[in-house]
């Protein structure tokens, strides 16, 4: 089963830690992150990315097989993102993964 996906739950979180202007944060799997701003920032146009290129794909019959395999050749090719960033994205939830959990959620929308 995907994992549950709730961007305004994300949203909100994103906010909250941006309130609270931390100097760094420390992600499990990921390391640390000195710049917390621009990471919580990047995370956050990433989830708006990630969904709307699935909700396209949706649209498009495309299966959430195929949108993870077109996402992570995406993010590999992305500059600033290392094969090692995106290697351990796969094995935390992996790209297929998350495209399956967005999936759902658009289609209880």
């Amino acid at each position: 089963m995907p994992p549950e996906f709730d961007p305004p739950a994300w949203e909100l979180s994103i906010d909250r830690l941006l309130s609270l202007a931390p100097p760094l944060l420390l992600l499990a799997h990921f390391g640390p992150y000195t710049d917390a701003r621009a990471h919580l920032e990047e995370l956050r146009r990433c989830l708006r990315e990630w969904t709307d290129v699935v909700r396209a794909g949706l649209a498009a019959g495309r299966t959430p097989e195929e949108m993870g395999t077109a996402l992570r050749q995406r993010d590999a090719t992305r500059p600033g993102t290392s094969s090692e960033g995106v290697h351990r994205l796969d094995l935390v939830a992996g790209h297929g993964m998350s495209v399956a959990g967005i999936a759902r959620y658009l289609s209880r929308q």
